[in-house]
């Protein structure tokens, strides 16, 4: 879903944030709040995740997914193109592999 529809919206939890606002700019106090825990809360759980698996540095390495992502997302909306997240996801899925194949 992420990949095919770039439009006005983005059918996605991951909206990026460049597209509209920064994360919390310009926001009441606990909405701003409210979309940092909101990452905040799918890093950790991804760290977790990470580190279930055996992955070095899982925080880093879910920080990395999300800022990678993000990026990729703004660059796809504001370029009306999905290769930037073609790309990003390539990447993001060798570094796992990789990281991935040193844990065993």
């Amino acid at each position: 879903m992420l990949f095919c529809n770039l439009g006005s919206r983005v059918p996605c939890a991951l909206r990026p944030a460049g597209s509209a606002r920064a994360i919390g700019e310009g926001l009441p106090p606990p909405r701003g709040r409210a979309c940092a825990d909101v990452f905040a809360g799918w890093r950790a759980a991804t760290a977790r995740r990470f580190a279930a698996e055996g992955l070095e540095s899982p925080d880093d390495l879910a920080t990395f997914v999300f800022a990678a992502f993000e990026g990729a997302l703004i660059l796809s909306r504001t370029g009306h193109d999905t290769g930037p997240l073609h790309v990003t996801a390539g990447i993001v899925a060798e570094t796992i592999r990789q990281r991935s194949r040193k844990a065993r």
